[in-house]
């Protein structure tokens, strides 16, 4: 026989079937929960008689809930206290796992939450299904007086939950104010250092929370940490082109390959060519004689086939012979290469730089610079050179060398 029957058959005949018996206890308990939504203790203690007090931690309404978690919700004290003094258990919990003190906190009853907790102290550290403390709880809810009392009652502020910390709950929920609260109080600006969630400075970056990135650098965020993703606060501004860039790098934010990677990959050419320095290219002129084009380029062509040959030293000899003659950007590119098959890479440098100035469009250039400057340990440089040969000519492959070169900025 179910409680509701239960409860029926205690003012039903015995000659009552279970059906009226059951709309009985429907009825009671029905007017026990109007009795305890309005705080009438009296109304109640008619409707529970001595031998249905046995049934106050049976009678249950939805999430079974029973009588003395709709006192706590509605926040009457009187009522929790006459249902613990006869015989309610207050341990009680409902479907979600939530204790009295969670419903309270839930409810926004401080009078409430306070009386339970001086009844059952052990209620401070209860956590319900999801892991949600009274404080996460009072977190999510904003209620300023109930974030005091507990932290006041000894509440561990960084206590985590599936949400991670009361601070990550507010960052995630922008409730700026409650974040400020906690940070002011003691809070671990780094929150659960993204155990469970990015941590709260990847996760307000994310956001273009602006007052949120202040907030939390303000109070020590440790803006190198990063989530499960390995993706940092700067990485994330970057990828959207967030206003709070500046902001984050004079704060000591590390530009890294994967910054720029993160800025290159969402087409935000404008991040990409100020952390690499990307400037325009000075031109650089030559006294020209068109008469000894086509004597350089039979030197250029001799140069050519001993490049192939491999024999780099007579390729880079015929080169020089034809810049002599007729400096153009293809000549110096082509002895820049042959610099650089014989590891001479300051010379290949030299020769690119000349190459890319008499010719701001020749990507191959760009090319045999970006390459001397990364076996010379100068990878942002070398990265910056792949870039620009990928804003001239749009090869995927060009676009590979950029990205594998990013991965030596750390």
């Amino acid at each position: 026989m179910s409680a509701l029957e239960e409860v029926g058959k205690v003012t039903a005949s015995e000659e009552v079937d279970k059906a009226a018996a059951y709309q009985k206890g429907r009825e009671i308990l029905t007017k026990s929960i109007e009795a305890v939504q309005k705080g009438d203790l009296e109304a109640l203690k008619v409707l529970l008689s001595s031998e249905t007090k046995e049934k106050l931690n049976e009678i249950s309404e939805g999430k079974n809930r029973k009588l003395i978690h709709f006192a706590s919700i509605f926040g009457h004290t009187s009522i929790i206290d006459w249902i613990l003094s006869n015989g309610g258990d207050g341990s009680l919990l409902d479907d979600d796992g939530n204790s009295i003190a969670s419903l309270a906190v839930y409810s926004e009853r401080k009078e409430a939450l306070e009386f339970i907790l001086e009844k059952l102290p052990e209620q401070l550290y209860h956590k319900n299904s999801k892991l949600m403390s009274l404080l996460h709880i009072a977190a999510e809810n904003s209620n300023f007086e109930i974030i005091e009392m507990l932290l006041a009652r000894g509440l561990d502020i960084n206590m985590e939950s599936l949400n991670g910390t009361p601070l990550e709950l507010a960052v995630i929920w922008k409730k700026m104010d409650v974040a400020k609260l906690l940070l002011e109080r003691g809070a671990d600006p780094n929150g659960s250092k993204g155990k469970y969630f990015p941590p709260p400075l990847v996760m307000a970056a994310s956001m273009e929370n602006v007052q949120g990135v202040e907030m939390l650098l303000s109070h020590g965020a440790d803006i190198s940490l990063t989530g499960y993703d390995k993706i940092t606060a700067l990485e994330v501004a970057c990828e959207f082109a967030f206003s709070f860039i500046d902001l984050l790098i004079s704060k000591g934010a590390k530009v890294t390959g994967r910054v720029i990677e993160a800025a290159y990959k969402n087409k935000k050419h404008d991040v990409v060519k100020k952390f690499l320095n990307v400037a325009e290219v000075a031109p650089f002129k030559v006294e020209i004689d068109e008469s000894k084009k086509q004597q350089a380029e039979e030197l250029k062509a001799q140069g050519n086939k001993e490049f192939h040959n491999k024999n780099f030293i007579a390729a880079t000899e015929l080169y020089t012979q034809a810049i002599g003659l007729y400096p153009c950007s293809i000549y110096y590119s082509n002895r820049s290469q042959a610099f650089i098959f014989q590891s001479k890479f300051d010379e290949a440098l030299e020769d690119a730089r000349i190459s890319r100035a008499l010719d701001k469009n020749n990507f191959k250039a760009y090319l045999k610079e970006a390459q001397a400057l990364f076996e010379l340990g100068r990878y942002i440089e070398s990265a910056a050179c792949y870039y620009i040969a990928s804003t001239i000519d749009s090869n995927p492959s060009i676009s590979t060398m950029f990205l594998s070169a990013l991965k030596y900025i750390n």
